[in-house]
């Protein structure tokens, strides 16, 4: 078992407008787990990935697609779709990825 404990996740900039994460779980499985700092005012411009992505929101509140979504919703994105994104508050998110087992 792995467990972070609150206040015990290490944030680190991503190198993108002031976004932080800290890794939670990337071991080995075809999955990881990634909490998010993704302040007010923020973008990330139209993407894809190759493997699935989801995001349940903690706090605050994003833009995606000309879509508003707050804390308490889930998204889920298809391996292949795009989407853009704009925080139009402090947001903290926790994100699930797909990626190659190994």
């Amino acid at each position: 078992m792995k467990v972070v404990r609150a206040g015990q996740a290490q944030f680190a900039p991503i190198g993108w407008e002031g976004i932080e994460k800290a890794v939670l779980w990337r071991e080995g499985l075809a999955c990881a787990f990634e909490q998010f700092r993704l302040p007010a005012g923020t973008t990330s411009p139209e993407h894809g990935h190759r493997h699935w992505e989801a995001m349940y929101i903690l706090s605050g509140r994003i833009e995606m697609d000309g879509a508003d979504y707050a804390a308490g919703d889930f998204l889920f994105t298809t391996p292949g779709e795009t989407h853009a994104v704009r925080m139009i508050e402090d947001t903290v998110a926790l994100f699930g990825f797909g990626q190659d087992a190994g």
